[in-house]
This record gives structure tokens, C-alpha cells and sequence, in this order.
């Protein structure tokens, strides 16, 4: 490749690369007149080339102006003959006058809004797009293009460079609103008390229905998402792909795009998983146009020390997928390469790559000091006479395009409105009726498909997630009903099949049952449901089998699927995912923002498979709404117990999680703001607050019934607001023999129970042993065999975010306090589970009670630095000593 796709001209290529164009093409006279006899060849290639030196200076033209493309490792031959052909005829065609000026005017536009932020805001970060304002140009020309080709929506996730450009001068983002954030104001409306908003270079916004003029495209109206993106660069990029997907399985044809920083681009492993669903079947969005912003640096770090390929866009060959470079001092052929993007992602439904090669103006952000760590680079920068607009608008004059003083007067008319906008700083501040209208271009929510939801501190928690038992019986048999001539598995006939139907008679549901039947009565009621993750389709344990194999064609059967589409029902989508996991849950969680209508699911193949997706839990799932007032149903199900599995296999960290719930658990010295009258109040002495699910974050819930999983996932849809889950998922509890439910426990006036009263509590009661999950089975198995039923309680904590705090006390409050002892049960480490999180909580009411012992005592494990031991008679040595431990304290 040996275009000049670097502006700054310091970008060179390793000396052994050869190319004799480089060095001018040298024939003698004999063989120019043979070739010459016969130009057929030469024509092919070029019909205005007619002689041998003509084409080389044809080709000149082409492949070393200003962009450089990389096809040949393009593994489909006409494929790659495609991208050429194409390419080519791009870079000979001429923009139109219209085309030049419309990019003249948005460079410009561009260019003087950063100028004016720089004068009223000398120390914002504002991560300006200076050095790379050709981007906006290809982002345009891709919103054009993409409308000419019957493109209904586009879901864009980018970093923080440019953006705050292409709010505003691409989707209208009111400047304004702009303003009063950068002041330190709030994104949101100020009735969400507890809302705490983001920075300035994450806000994003949607446009409906907007049309891209002067592209010489034949434009019509598309819709625009923007998603709101968090500081962990390229997160965002599966996140965007769940929403583009959603969206097409909407029906709607919708194109995803994402923008990159170099740096990230080619070091986060993200990156790669984002990448390894495009081309898998039931992920792929046919394609995704990726624009890296090529600043040839990364923060303070060099290129060299950054990785390990010469190119920044290196991974995007494993995925077969072409990669064109352009000097992003050349808007046209920005412009241009753009375009062909958009042509290449219709017509092969791939991803295809364009790497912006530019440079940052002012370092990473505009209080930055480049030169500290970069300064050859800067002076290369500093150099430089004019910028990228000043560049333009000069060849512009000189093609007798622009008159003179058409780009001062941009500027002048920008920074007067600039001004204007400037002025209402003070005017207009958010509400929530504001941010909820349909007509509204900054951040908002709640439109749309969304319109019948609410913010979830003013929503409303259904009083029942029960369902008809007599609908369930017959839904209970649609799940394992087969076509006659589908060949199953003999096993799975006769242990899953017919063991289900069996238990359907006998009234004894077990977790996989009642799994089935809050999927199947969900989707009776029109909702979509979407569950993936590592060999979900058959699960990790071999207990779901919602897609079952004929034995002999391998063709695959969902009876639940099935049945819901004969019934005009809703959608079910299962589907095994990639050996990923930030990827997939980031993916889902994209999923869930398109539509309220959505229950999605991820389940882990073992709970602490969670941990390589930390980053998404953090940013994504934990804090979307109270950042962005981006609401979820993503439930994500994590298999956890002490069980011999060893250190990995074991727990799903669910003190991580509760870690992370915006509850207070501590004692507390202030008093939160009262915000519905309605609302009832959790008073603990003289300290007023709330915990309930309306205020909460997230849930966890840590079920050990079948029948309170089944509404739990229920619950997710039955409100008016949505709000992500964890579950602690079972192991042993999938199969054991006293853990089954009910049709009774599933129908109509039932719900979730937060809390299980195993053994009550009485003025008999001597010990009450609290505790949660699935060790309560052993406890209780323990105490009826000691014997100690009447003086000792068993309460299971079934929710642990929100904690039932409230509940809890009404149960212990029926204890006589002077001669009762407290304790939390667990067969989890002092360092795991759920003890650090309840002990406070458990405290304020014993101590509220006046309990004449006011300690909690733990009785599990002790400390460990790995969650389990990986010695199977240690672990079964541990576990008798607990439980040795436990009848020691309750046997009087």
C-alpha cells in the first residue's frame, strides 16, 4: 500500500516493502509497442488509457492519492474483484458542485463550534474531533447513503472524540442543552432525585425520521441512535450490535455502525469478541461499518509500544473483512470511501473497515500537554500550516467553487448562533414531561416503543405474577411435544420427555418446568424473549433442552417456539452463543434497549464466568438508568453453589454484586428526599429512607423454589418500568427432590415470595438461623433430624437486593428478644456470599427490637482467598463441620 494516507506525513512504512511504482516503471521500447499491440488488457482497466505508461499513471492516480486499500486477503475472488472495480470507479468520479459545498459548510460548521467551545470553555474536556473533522463528513455520507439504499435505522456507538460535533451538527442536539451540561448542570430532569447523570462526553441522543441533503445521494428520512457510551473504550461496540439485531428482528432493515480509537481498537479484547459474532448466524447484524479515528497515538502511548501490527486495523483481516485508509486531510475521499462502505455492507452483508488516518490537535483533551511525551509529533502538528477545513475551503477557491469570504462568513453565522445558544443557558431546565416529549432532540427517554413505561422511582409493582394453572397444565405438555417423525435422543425421551409429563400429573414441578412455563406464559401474552449464553439451548447441566436434535438428520425442534408461532404469539429466540462473555451480555444488554416488550436473558455456564465481563456489569447493567435513564429487563443467570465444583466453578461472587446495590446498609445520619406520598416508608429509629425495587438498581435474587423463579421472570414484565436482574442460579437444585413447586404455587393471585419461612418464629423460639440459597435445604433436613423444630426458626432470604428488610422484622419481631439468638447461616466463605451485605441490615432490626443479644453470629466458612476448596474430601469435611457446627448451637 503506498498511498499518502498520513497528514502529517511521519507515518512510514517498514524498508523492505518494495513497490517498483515507488520507484517509477521502467520499459524498453520493444515491449511498450508489444503490449501497445494489443490494448484490450489496458482497456479493461482503464478506457481512457490507451498505451502502457498511460495505465501507470492511471493507476498512480488511483492507488497512491490519498487512500490505500487492503483486499487481498478478501478470501472470495469476485468478492475482491467487487471492492477494485468499485473502488476505482469512486476515485475517478467527481463530487458535484452541491456535494463540494454542502461538505465545505459542515467542515466549517465543525470547525467553529470546537473554536467556540475552546473561548467559553478554556478548561472542558471536550475531546474535539480537530485533526479528524473529516469523520463527521464520512458519518454523513453514510446516514445519506444508507437512506438511498432503503436503510430504515442506524445504531451508532462511538467514543468520546468528535461526538459533541456530531450531536450537534449531525443530529441536532440542542446547543444549548449542550451548554448548561458543560456549566456542571444536569443531562436529566431534576424530579429524579436519586439519578446521578454522566459526563458531558457521554450523552448521547436519537432523531426520527431526519433526511442528510447535498451528499449526491437520493436521501430519504432515516432514524438515528446514538447510544450512550461509557469511558471504557470500545464497550460500547456489542452493545450496539444487540440493538442494531433487536431492531431487525423488529422487522425494521437497520445498519450498525461503530467508531474506534486506534489504540483501543487494536488492544481490547472486546474489540475481538464483537468482531466474532458477525459472521455467527443467530448474532449477525449482516454487517457492521466500522470508522476508526486514527489518531496514530493512544493516550501518551506510541504505536510501537501499542501493538504489535503496523497498522491499527490488523484484526479486522481475521474476520475476511476489507480495510481502506484515508488521509483524513482529504474530505472527498472520505466522502467517497464512505459511500462505498455503505454499497459494500448491502451487497455482501460483511463488515467492512475505514481507517480515518489523522491526528489530535491538542492531545488527548484540550488540557492536556501533548508535547510532555510526544513532541516530534506536535511540532509536526504545530507545523502545519492550515487545518483540515482551511485546507479544503483553499482548494475550493483555487477550483473557482467558493468565493473568498464564504468561509469567514460560516464561521461569523455560526458563532452567532453559537451565542444565542450561549444566552439560554439559564432557560428552559429539564422536566421530566420535557424529556419524555416526542419532540424533544437532546437526551430523552420513554418515547416510542417506551412510551407506555415509567421511571421506575414512580412505578408500580404488580400485586400478582400468577397465571391461569389450568392455561399452564396444557403449556406444560406443549414444551416437550414433538412431531411424530422427530427422532429425540432415547435418554431425553424417557428421562426429560416423558419424566415431564409424568411430573405434570403428579403436581411436581421441577426448575426446568417452571422455567418453560414463565417463558411460555409470557410469550401467550405477546411479549418476546431472547435467551443465549454458552449451551443454553440444551444448558449446562442438561436440565432445559428447549431445543432438542433429530438423532438421525440433525435437524433442530423448539416445541415452545414452535407452539408460540402456531398460536400467533410472541417471539422466542434461544440460541447458543460463543465461548464470550462480555461480548454476548454486552450484546444482550443492547438487545433489552430497543423495546420494553423484551425479556432478555444471558445465562453463564458456571456463575463466576461473570468476571470476564466485569467491565459491561459495571457500566451497562448496574447504573444504565441512573446514569442515562436507560432502563433494561436483561436477566442474567448465574449458576452458583457449594458443591466440590472447586475455586472456579463454585460461586457466582454475588457479594460483587451486592456490593454494587445503591442501598444503604450502613448506618446512616442523613435522610433521603421524599418523593412520592404514596410511597411507604422504611423507618429505622429516627432515619427515614426507602429500599424497595423502584429505587433500587438492580435486583439479585437468590431463589430456591421453582416456583418463585418462575415469577420472578415474570415480574420482570408485568410492571411498568424495567429493571436488570441477577439471579443466583442453581446446580443441585435443578434436580433435587425437594425442590419442586406446584401449579397451585404458579396461578393467578401468587408471586414472588422475598422471603421462605422454613420453620416460624414464636415466643418458643430459641435460635433463629437466617440464611439464603440452596444450603437452607440441608439446615432445615438438619434441624427436623435433631429434632428441633419448636424452638428453633429457618428463614430464607429468597431477595437479597432489595433487601426485605421490613418483612424480615415483622417475622422476627414475633420472637421474644430476651432469650433469642440471631445467626446467619451460610455455606459460603466469611469473604463470600451474602453476610457483610445482611449483617447490617439484620442488625438495625434486632437492635431496633431491643433483642437482649444484640450480635449476629456467623456460622459458615471462614476466610479464603479462593471461593472453594478444589479437594473434594476437603470440601465434604468443611461441609460436616458446618453442619456439626449448627446442631451444636441449636441443641439445647
Amino acid at each position: 500500500m503506498f498511498a499518502q494516507i498520513d497528514p502529517l506525513k511521519i507515518l512510514q512504512r517498514p524498508d523492505e516493502i518494495f513497490n517498483p511504482i515507488d520507484f517509477g516503471l521502467k520499459y524498453d521500447q520493444q515491449f511498450i509497442q508489444e503490449i501497445d499491440k494489443d490494448s484490450s488488457y489496458i482497456h479493461q482497466i482503464s478506457d481512457n488509457s490507451q498505451t502502457i505508461v498511460q495505465l501507470e499513471e492511471h493507476l498512480k492516480k488511483i492507488y497512491k492519492n490519498t487512500v490505500g486499500v487492503e483486499f487481498e486477503h478478501i478470501q472470495c475472488s469476485s468478492e475482491k474483484s467487487w471492492l477494485y472495480y468499485t473502488f476505482e470507479k469512486y476515485q475517478i468520479t467527481p463530487l458535484t458542485t452541491l456535494e463540494k459545498v454542502n461538505i465545505h459548510q459542515l467542515l466549517t460548521q465543525t470547525e467553529s463550534l470546537d473554536h467556540f467551545l475552546s473561548k467559553k470553555f478554556q478548561t472542558f474536556k471536550r475531546y474535539a474531533g480537530e485533526g479528524a473533522e473529516s469523520a463527521i463528513i464520512g458519518l454523513k455520507a453514510i446516514f445519506a447513503k444508507s437512506s438511498e439504499q432503503d436503510i430504515e435505522d442506524i445504531v451508532l456507538g462511538m467514543p468520546h472524540r468528535g461526538r459533541l460535533n456530531v450531536l450537534c451538527n449531525l443530529l441536532d442536539y440542542p446547543v444549548a442543552d449542550l451548554f448548561r451540561k458543560i456549566t456542571g448542570q444536569a443531562d436529566l430532569p431534576s424530579e429524579l432525585y436519586n439519578y446521578v447523570d454522566d459526563v458531558v462526553s457521554h450523552i448521547a441522543t436519537s432523531r426520527h425520521q431526519k433526511t442528510f441533503s447535498g451528499t449526491g445521494c437520493k436521501e430519504k428520512p432515516i432514524n438515528i441512535s446514538m447510544l450512550h457510551n461509557p469511558s471504557h473504550l470500545e464497550a460500547i461496540n456489542p452493545v450496539s450490535m444487540g440493538k442494531t439485531k433487536a431492531k431487525q428482528d423488529f422487522g425494521n432493515s437497520t445498519l450498525n455502525i461503530q467508531m474506534h480509537g486506534d489504540a483501543a481498537f487494536s488492544a481490547q479484547g472486546v474489540v475481538y469478541e464483537a468482531f466474532s459474532l458477525s459472521k455467527v448466524p443467530k448474532f449477525t447484524v449482516q454487517g457492521t461499518i466500522h470508522i476508526i479515528v486514527n489518531n496514530q497515538i493512544g493516550f501518551t502511548t506510541s504505536p510501537i509500544d501499542g501493538r504489535s501490527s503496523f497498522h491499527c486495523s490488523e484484526i479486522a483481516k481475521s474476520f475476511d473483512a476489507p480495510i481502506l485508509h484515508i488521509n483524513a486531510d482529504d474530505p472527498e475521499s472520505v466522502h467517497k470511501m464512505c459511500k462505498l462502505a455503505v454499497e459494500y455492507r448491502q451487497k455482501f452483508k460483511k463488515d467492512i473497515l475505514l481507517d480515518i488516518v489523522s491526528y489530535r490537535r491538542y492531545g488527548h483533551n484540550e488540557v492536556d500537554e501533548p508535547e510532555f511525551t510526544q513532541p516530534v509529533m506536535y511540532k509536526q502538528i504545530k507545523g502545519k500550516q492550515m487545518t483540515c477545513p482551511q485546507i479544503y475551503n483553499k482548494l475550493l477557491i483555487e477550483q473557482g467553487v467558493l468565493k473568498d469570504d464564504v468561509y469567514e462568513k460560516i464561521r461569523q453565522k455560526t458563532f452567532s448562533y453559537l451565542e444565542q445558544e450561549f444566552e439560554k443557558i439559564s432557560e428552559n431546565q429539564k422536566t421530566i414531561s420535557i424529556y419524555k416529549s416526542n419532540d424533544n432532540n437532546s437526551s430523552s427517554a420513554f418515547k416510542f416503543k417506551w412510551q407506555n413505561m415509567d421511571f421506575s422511582i414512580f412505578g408500580k409493582e404488580p400485586s400478582e405474577t400468577g397465571f391461569p394453572s389450568s392455561k399452564l397444565r396444557q403449556l406444560a405438555v406443549q414444551s416437550v411435544t414433538i412431531p411424530p417423525d422427530f427422532k429425540v435422543h432415547p435418554r431425553l425421551q424417557k428421562f426429560f420427555i416423558e419424566s415431564r409429563l409424568k411430573a405434570i400429573q403428579q403436581n411436581q414441578l421441577d426448575w426446568a418446568t417452571c422455567e418453560a412455563l414463565a417463558a411460555q406464559s409470557l410469550l401467550d401474552e405477546g411479549f418476546m424473549i431472547r435467551l443465549t449464553g454458552q449451551d443454553v439451548e440444551r444448558g449446562t447441566f442438561s436440565q432445559r433442552h428447549w431445543v432438542l436434535t433429530d438423532q438421525n438428520t440433525h435437524q433442530t425442534f423448539n416445541p415452545i417456539k414452535n407452539y408460540a408461532e402456531t398460536q400467533n404469539k410472541g417471539k422466542l429466540y434461544v440460541y447458543n452463543s460463543p465461548l464470550s462473555e462480555i461480548g454476548v451480555l454486552s450484546y444482550e444488554y443492547g438487545y433489552s434497549l430497543e423495546s420494553p416488550q423484551i425479556l432478555s436473558l444471558w445465562e453463564a455456564q458456571f456463575g463466576d464466568f461473570n468476571n470476564s465481563a466485569q467491565v459491561a456489569i459495571d457500566t451497562f447493567l448496574t447504573c444504565s438508568e441512573h446514569k442515562w435513564a436507560r432502563q433494561s429487563s436483561l436477566t442474567i443467570i448465574l449458576p452458583h453453589g457449594m458443591d466440590g465444583a472447586g475455586p472456579e466453578h463454585s460461586s457466582c461472587r454475588m457479594e460483587r454484586f451486592l456490593q454494587m446495590i445503591n442501598s444503604d446498609g450502613s448506618n446512616r445520619n442523613f435522610k433521603l428526599k421524599k418523593h412520592d406520598n404514596g410511597r411507604k416508608e422504611l423507618k429505622v429509629y429516627d432515619q427515614v429512607f426507602y429500599e424497595n425495587y423502584q429505587d433500587i438498581n438492580f435486583q439479585v435474587i437468590n431463589p430456591t423454589t421453582p416456583a418463585n423463579y418462575f415469577h420472578a421472570l415474570r415480574r420482570q414484565m408485568k410492571r411498568n418500568y424495567r429493571k436488570p436482574l441477577v439471579i443466583v442460579g442453581p446446580k443441585i437444585l435443578l434436580r433435587h427432590n425437594n425442590a419442586k413447586s406446584t401449579f397451585e404455587d404458579l396461578d393467578v393471585n401468587t408471586c414472588f415470595q422475598s422471603i421462605l419461612v422454613r420453620l416460624p418464629v414464636n415466643q418458643q423460639t430459641k435460635h433463629i438461623l437466617i440464611t439464603s440459597g440452596k444450603f437452607s435445604y440441608d439446615i432445615l433436613n438438619l434441624i427436623n433430624q435433631a429434632k428441633q423444630s419448636a424452638t428453633t426458626a429457618l428463614i430464607v432470604i429468597e431477595e437479597l437486593a432489595p433487601f426485605p428488610e421490613e418483612q424480615l422484622k415483622n417475622i422476627i419481631s414475633q420472637a421474644n428478644g430476651q432469650n433469642t439468638n440471631v445467626y446467619w447461616v451460610q455455606d459460603e466463605q466469611l469473604n463470600s456470599g451474602a453476610y457483610l451485605y445482611s449483617e447490617p441490615r439484620i442488625s438495625r432490626i434486632i437492635n431496633e427490637l431491643n433483642f437482649k443479644n444484640q450480635n449476629i453470629q456467623y456460622v459458615g466458612r471462614k476466610s479464603s482467598a479462593v471461593t472453594a476448596t478444589g479437594k473434594s474430601k476437603g470440601h465434604q469435611q468443611e461441609t460436616q463441620e458446618l453442619l456439626d457446627l449448627i446442631k451444636s448451637l441449636i441443641i439445647i
